[in-house]
C-alpha cells in the first residue's frame, strides 16, 4: 500500500463490510441516526470486471481513499471479502454483519433480476445480461465471472451459495480486536441494544434518544424488505433441500452467533 505513504493527511474512518444484501445499510442507518457525530457515507465501489486489464482490477480502492477529505470521518460500506481486504485495504475498525444465506439468496435474486445487471451493463457493455429466470436455476447456476470476481482476489467458488459461505466464513472463523461481528438478526430484533454496542466499539458519542431507521429518515437505501425469515415465500422444499445439503460442515460455525439472541428470537432464524 505505498500509496498510503504519499497521502499529506488521512482521514478517520471505520469499515460497514458484508456480503451483499446482508443489511449493510441498515447498520448504516442505525449508527448514523444515533451518534452525535458527523459520519460522511462512502462505498469503496467495486470492479466491473473481468474485462478491465488484471493490473487495474482494484484500482478504485485506493483511488477513493484519496478523495477523501481528511478533516471527516467517514463511514466506509465495502463487501469486500477478507483477502481483498488484507491485500489492498488500509487497516480500521471493522463492523462485519452477516445474514441467514436463505434470506441473502432470496433478495440477491431479486437485486440482480430486477436491474443491478443492466445497471453494471452501462460501466462495462461486454458484461453479460443474460440471468437465470428463476430462484431454483439460479442457486444452482455458476456464477458469470463478474460476480464470481466482484469483490474478491481469487473466485474460488462457483455457485451464489459457495459465494456466500467463502464470504462469511472468512470473516467470522478468525476473530480479530479489531473486528465487531453482527448478525442482521441481532439489529433487526434488538436494535437498540445492538445499535449501542455498536457505537461503544466504534469509540463514537451516543445520542441520548435511540432512533429506528425508517424510509423517510435513512440516510442511506433501506432495504427491499428486509424481512427475517423471507426466504420462505421463496424456497421450495426442493430448493430448501438443496441448500442445506451443499453446504459443509462449517456452517455450524455461523450458528454460534446466534447465540446473542434471546431463545424465541432465534427461532425466528429457522
Amino acid at each position: 500500500m505505498r500509496w498510503l505513504q504519499k497521502l499529506k493527511g488521512f482521514p478517520q474512518f471505520f469499515y460497514v463490510i458484508s456480503h451483499e444484501r446482508s443489511g449493510t445499510h441498515f447498520l448504516i442507518n442505525c449508527i448514523q441516526l444515533n451518534t452525535v457525530t458527523d459520519l460522511k457515507y462512502q462505498s469503496v465501489g467495486e470492479w466491473f470486471g473481468p474485462f478491465e486489464e488484471t493490473e487495474n482490477q482494484f484500482n478504485h480502492i485506493h483511488k477513493k481513499f484519496k478523495s477523501l477529505n481528511p478533516k471527516n470521518h467517514y463511514i466506509l460500506k465495502s463487501h469486500c471479502d477478507r483477502s481483498l481486504f488484507e491485500r489492498k485495504y488500509p487497516p480500521g475498525k471493522i463492523v462485519y454483519i452477516f445474514r441467514d444465506h436463505r434470506d441473502v439468496l432470496t433478495s440477491y435474486f431479486h437485486f440482480l433480476k430486477d436491474g443491478y445487471l443492466t445497471w453494471a451493463q452501462k460501466h462495462n457493455p461486454e458484461i453479460s445480461c443474460g440471468f437465470p429466470s428463476s430462484f431454483s436455476e439460479f442457486i444452482r447456476s455458476p456464477l458469470p465471472d463478474f460476480l464470481r470476481f466482484n469483490y474478491s482476489t481469487n473466485g474460488d467458488f462457483s455457485t451464489p451459495l459457495e459465494r456466500w459461505e467463502n464470504h462469511v466464513l472468512n470473516w467470522i472463523q478468525y476473530p480479530s480486536n479489531n473486528i465487531r461481528i453482527i448478525t442482521y438478526n441481532q439489529l433487526s430484533l434488538e436494535p437498540k441494544k445492538t445499535t449501542q454496542q455498536l457505537l461503544d466499539f466504534l469509540n463514537l458519542p451516543q445520542k441520548e434518544t435511540f432512533t429506528q431507521p425508517n424510509f423517510k429518515n435513512a440516510y442511506s437505501v433501506m432495504p427491499r424488505k428486509g424481512i427475517v425469515g423471507d426466504w420462505k415465500n421463496q424456497c421450495s422444499p426442493e430448493d430448501l433441500a438443496f441448500l442445506e445439503t451443499h453446504l459443509s460442515a462449517q456452517h455450524a460455525l455461523t450458528d454460534q452467533f446466534l447465540g446473542n439472541l434471546k431463545p424465541e428470537m432465534a427461532q425466528l432464524h429457522r
